[in-house]
This record gives C-alpha cells, structure tokens and sequence, in this order.
C-alpha cells in the first residue's frame, strides 16, 4: 500500500523535495530560482572539479526567517555536479557548508563576536540524499557531520563526505539537502539575505572553515539563498468564522518592528482584497514611548491608527478585540496586512477562515451516537451495540458496523437509554450484534433489546440479538474480528490500553472494512496474533508511536507472515490523527476534505460511535487536545491541503464536548 510520509519520519518527506528540485537540472543564466553558477576550477589536486557546479533550489521563493524565532523551516536545495566520465569528485573527498549573509561567505550568519545574540544554527542535522541521472543510479540517504564555526555557539555548518568515487559517465550526481530548519538569536540583521554556501576539497587538502579565512585558492564552490532576515513581522492568530456571520471577533494581531522607526505616524491593518470592513477597533497596545492618538476607518476595509511617536527597535504592537464584518456570504480565507508611512510591514497574515461550522451533538453520548445513526442509517436492518461506559468494545464495533453496512449504537451497562432504543426502532432494525461480554452490557439490557418489535409493529415479530464477547477486550476484539469473511488483507493495529489512535482510525477501518486489531502496548498478545494468522492479514498499519506500541512490533508482525508494515504516528495524539487523515486521503479510499470532522481528543464518548458513519461518508477525523485546546494536529494537517480544498468542520458532541472558541479554532486553521 501507498505511504504518507510521517512527521517522525522526516527522510520520506525530504525525499519529495529532493526530486522536485532535482527534476529542473537545467543550464540557465541570470536570475532565477538558481543561484551561484560558478566555474568550479578549485585547483585542489586530487579532487580535478574543471566541471560547472551549480545550486538548484525548489521552485519557490526564498521564505523569510525572524530573529529570535527557534526551528524556522527553509526549503531542501540541491547541488548539481556534472560527473564528468568519473573526474568530478573520489571517495572520501568532502563537501562543506556553512550560512553567510553573502554569496562569497566572507560574512558568517552566526558572529558572536560582534553580539551576543548575533546567533545562527541549524535546528537539527539536514538529511542528504544523493542521485545520479542519466542513467538513473540511487546513490542513497547519507548522514551530514554537523560542526561550528569560531563565533557560534551553535552547530552553523556541516560537512558530507564522498563514500565513492563519481560515476564513469555523462550524467549528474544530484547532493540534495533538507529540508533545514533554523535557530536564529535576536541579534541577526533584519534584512539580510542567508546563504548557504558549499565549498569542496579533496582528502589531501586542509579544510578551511569559511572563504577567506585560510582558504585555498579557488575553494568557492556555490551558494544559494535560502531565505531572508525578516525587518517587521506580522502575525495573526487566525479564527474561524460561519458563513453568514455579521461580524467577528478577530485577533490578536502583533506588529513587530526589528529595525526601529519602521511603524512612524500611523499604523493601519487593511483587510485583503476588501473582502470585509471594520466594525470595532478594539484596542491597540504601543510599546513605550508610543500613544494611540486617534484612530479612523470604521465601516471601511482599513483600521488606521495614529500615533504619538515612532517605534523603538524590536518592539512590538498589539491589536486587540477588534472585530470586522468578513463578507462572509462565500467561505475561504481572508487576510490582514499592516502598513505604516514607511510602507508594508511584512507579508499579509491569515486573519479568519469562513466556512461551515457545524455540530452533531445530543443531550449525552447515547444522544450523540444515536443521532449520528439515525441521520447516516434512516434505514437499517442490522445495528452494532456496545456499551457507552468503556471504549474498547465500541472501537472493535466499528470494524463489524461496517461489515454489516450499519452504524454503532451505545448503551449502558444495565439500562438501554431511551434515545438509542428510539433509534433501534424509527429505522426499522431486525438484528443487533451486541460487542462485549455481560459486564459491558448486561443481560437485561440484551433481553429488553430482544422483546423490542421491528420497527415499533409487533406484527413485524421481534429484534433478534447476537452477543459478540471474550474474556477481555482483546478476546472480544478477535471475536468481532474474526465473526465475518475478510474482505481485505490490511488490517490497523492499535493499544487497546488507550482510545485516541484507535479513535482516529476509525473512519478508515470501515471505509476499507479492514480489522481494527488492539494489541497491549508491550507486546502483540495471543489474540492479536489468533486475529492476523486466521485472517491472513499481509499488510498493517500501527497508528500510534512505540509509546502506544512497542517498537519492535514490525519484526513481531513479520514473523506472523505480515509483509508489509507502516507506522502512522505523531508527537502527540492530535498529530497522530492527522497522520492517519494524511493516510486516507493518500491512498486513493475516496476520503474528501470539503468536510472535516473534528472529536475531543482527551475523552471518548463523543467519536466513539463516529467511525462507521465517517468512514461511510469519507470524511478524515481530526482530534482536538482537550475541550479548550485545539493542539498541533488541525493545523498541520490542513498546511498540506491546497486553499479552497475545505469548506466546513463538523464537531462531534456539544458544547462541553469542544467548546466554541476551540472548535473556531481549528476552522481558522482551514487553507
């Protein structure tokens, strides 16, 4: 099966880029995407470079950095060597890198010696992956030795060493690196492009640190650019807004002046494309030295404040409460920019998203669950039902639901609640598979089930109930498991300890009617082993890092005959959801963006039953942090899908469940 790249995973991801940037290996003069066409004639005796080295950067712009921002990320480049029949470069010859504020590198990013804070770094070790075309030959992913140079406390080059010799033939070895992330102290100056800059040298030859300083003559290789200091920042904590909104509150939106005297007269915020007005100015906090002196643009598309005075270096300003009516007939993105008599101050920020914000919610989770039946299932033969109290029968239930082209009802362990018995019975439901034993639901619960009437007629006889259980959940989980024909090869394994991956899984175990297999974290245990040989299962995805599921599961699951095993995983259960949301729509399971649901991440009752009805409906399924934190996963995912690809986000259960602000919130991260 196809994979997406993991975010703890970092060489897949790389690997795209690489071979975008690759692909547009071409000669070309002037300025353009390629920087730094120098002839490569370094005179270093065994390392005979007489061919032209050159850098490719991805096909966009340069991005812009921030002092003092941590892990700012910049694009993977590659560094093009014409082979040269096998002279372009030997085995144990290196390549070294560093950052500069000029092509030449004559000027390190990183000086401390002229600041303290005048710092930069690379965030981590760049990834190198080497190619050679035409002929195609993969060369491979290789390892970078990170290093210093004298005024940066932190690692501002790298070096990669040849581990053969350059292929005899006509082609180009193809160094690709990235993608980097930066630290940058507060002391880097606005403005400034960075560099980095490549120099070569042959195994017999002194490695000097940068050009210039003890350098040997014809060293420069190349440089690229690979982003700019910014001079004022812009940011904007984006909201979301539904459609047909008369106003909303937006903000917090900060200015940030890095140089001094940029924000002088006025500050004024401009809505992009006229696309809304200004309804509330709120109130804007200055830095010292500065006032508010008056401020205009009401019932206009900019908020114009003036000012008492000019701003000091690296201060910032703070607008707050504002509020402004987003033409919100139409959904999409909408922006703010900030300017001052000096001109723009930064690029544009997302301000809000306008889309459909919507809810699916009941008075409980039995309410819930049972809405989200009836609107999915109007009319269904069969229900699955598991108790509503613990998460483990309802997460295996989803897998038989689909199966049986039905959705999960819940209940509780001694009484069926009124809302689900309604459900049973408006749609017309002759036979419920009850999952777990008798302390999940117990056998008056079953019982009352099987005196119901098929669709409320007695004439219609009464409901047949088929009791799915085991020992335990993971017995329970083979049982349901193993009750139908597979249909699929693929199966999902997950703690059964916790609910959030399994959680997430959910809409793709039914859209594929691929097992859901719990495992107990530490090991894959007799019945997840039971389920894989007797379904032959070949293909498994874990969802879940080797905290959730122990790290050596892979060779475990191979073992048992699996050939083919991923892992989905995240730093924390949001990014794990949006790692498998990623999955779904990747490998081609009819998975939509247009809309997104949204479930509490730190409690279950809510979702629990939302798998069947969102695989069915091929929607992804993202998890919130808590009630009040949407968490990193929303907006990671949504940074991979293209503007205009969403229209709304449907959150699972009240207000209590993921409240207002925080449900906005993952709306404003929409693209």
């Amino acid at each position: 099966m196809g994979r997406v790249p993991l975010r703890r995973v970092a060489v897949p991801a790389f690997f795209c880029l690489a071979l975008t940037a690759a692909a547009l290996a071409v000669p070309v003069t002037g300025a353009s995407a390629f920087e730094g066409n120098y002839a490569a004639t370094f005179g270093l005796g065994a390392f005979p470079l007489t061919s032209e080295y050159r850098w490719l950067s991805p096909p966009t712009t340069p991005p812009t950095v921030y002092p003092g921002l941590n892990h700012q990320a910049v694009p993977a480049v590659v560094l093009a060597v014409p082979n040269d029949s096998g002279k372009a470069y030997s085995k144990d010859d290196t390549l070294r890198f560093f950052l500069a504020t000029d092509p030449a590198g004559e000027n390190p990013l990183s000086d401390t010696a002229t600041g303290t804070d005048r710092t930069g770094a690379f965030s981590a070790p760049p990834q190198a992956f080497v190619m050679s075309y035409p002929p195609f030959r993969l060369i491979g992913y290789r390892s970078v030795t990170m290093s210093k140079s004298a005024h940066s406390p932190g690692n501002d080059g790298f070096s990669y060493t040849q581990q053969t010799d350059a292929p005899a033939d006509a082609g180009t070895t193809k160094f690709s690196f990235g993608k980097f992330y930066l630290d940058l102290g507060a002391g880097v100056p606005p403005g400034s492009p960075i560099y980095l800059v490549a120099k070569a040298y042959t195994k017999d030859v002194a490695q000097p640190i940068f050009g210039g300083e003890n350098a040997a003559p014809g060293g420069l290789s190349a440089s690229v650019k690979v982003a700019t200091i910014a001079r004022s920042r812009v940011v904007a904590n984006s909201v979301g807004v539904a459609l047909g909104s008369q106003s909303a509150t937006v903000g917090p939106i900060a200015i940030t002046d890095y140089v001094g005297s940029q924000i002088s007269g006025a500050l004024r915020f401009s809505i992009g494309e006229k696309r809304g007005v200004w309804v509330d100015a709120g109130s804007l906090q200055c830095p010292p030295g500065v006032a508010v002196a008056g401020v205009s643009g009401m019932g206009t598309d900019t908020l114009t404040f003036a000012l008492s005075g000019p701003s000091p270096k690296g201060s910032t300003f703070i607008l707050t409460g504002a509020s402004a009516n987003l033409d919100s007939a139409t959904g999409g993105p909408r922006s703010v920019s900030a300017s001052s008599a000096t001109g723009s101050l930064g690029v544009s920020q997302r301000l809000a998203f306008v889309g459909t914000l919507s809810r699916i919610a009941g008075s409980d989770r039995y309410a819930t669950a049972a809405l989200e039946f009836v609107q999915a299932f109007p009319r269904s033969d069969v229900a699955v039902l598991a108790s509503g109290v613990g998460f483990a029968d309802a997460l295996s239930a989803n897998y038989l639901a689909a199966m049986r082209g039905t959705g999960v009802l819940l209940a509780e362990p001694h009484s069926l609640p009124t809302s689900t018995k309604d459900a049973i019975e408006h749609t017309g439901v002759s036979t419920v598979y009850i999952v777990g034993g008798t302390s999940a639901v117990d056998e008056s619960v079953q019982s009352e089930i099987a005196a119901l009437p098929i669709g409320g007629n007695l004439s219609n006889g009464t409901i047949q109930v088929i009791r799915l259980a085991g020992a335990d959940r993971y017995e329970t989980n083979l049982a349901v498991d193993t009750s139908v024909a597979p249909s699929s090869a693929t199966a999902f394994v997950a703690t059964g300890v916790s609910f959030a991956d399994a959680l997430s899984v959910g809409p793709a175990v039914a859209a594929m009617k691929s097992p859901l297999i719990l495992v107990q974290g530490g090991s894959l245990g007799l019945a997840a082993k039971a389920t894989i040989t007797q379904l032959g299962i070949s293909d498994v995805e874990i969802v879940g890092g080797t905290s959730a599921v122990y790290s050596a599961a892979n060779v475990d699951l191979r073992g048992l005959g699996v050939v083919s095993v991923g892992r989905l995983a995240g730093d924390d259960r949001t990014e794990t959801a949006a790692q498998v949301a990623l999955w779904e729509l990747s490998n081609a399971l009819g998975f939509t963006t247009s809309t997104v649901a949204v479930a509490r991440g730190d409690a279950f009752p809510d979702a629990l039953a939302a798998g069947a009805v969102l695989g069915m409906q091929r929607e992804p399924l993202l998890l919130t942090s808590s009630s009040t934190v949407a968490g990193p996963g929303a907006p990671e995912f949504f940074s991979t899908q293209p503007q205009g690809s969403v229209s709304g986000i449907l959150g699972l259960g009240g207000a209590s469940a993921i409240n207002d602000t925080t449900l906005s919130a993952v709306l404003g991260s929409a693209p």
